[in-house]
């Protein structure tokens, strides 16, 4: 079996998503991972025009927080959400 893993530092979508969900949706990914994807609304927008589930760390007040996000192709699907904490390793 083969996957296709997509990993992509969007900044926000900031030069809009349209670009980036031809340049995504070109490589077929099985699983995206996506860095900086700024506002739920967009990551929904932009998992929905690929067909693939989205699953990113909790929502927060923080206006500009940075937030990460694994999509997922069917027959793949995210069946749980958890975030993990790593302890301060200095």
């Amino acid at each position: 079996m083969q996957l296709r893993v997509v990993v992509y530092n969007v900044r926000g979508f900031r030069d809009g998503s349209d670009r980036v969900i031809r340049l995504v949706g070109h490589f077929q990914p099985d699983v995206v991972v996506l860095n900086e994807t700024g506002s739920r609304r967009r990551l929904r927008r932009f998992a929905k025009a690929l067909g693939m589930d989205a699953a990113s760390d909790p929502w927060s007040p923080l206006r500009r927080r940075v937030k990460n996000a694994v999509l997922v192709r069917p027959p793949w699907r995210i069946v749980s959400r958890r975030l993990h904490r790593f302890r301060d390793v200095r």
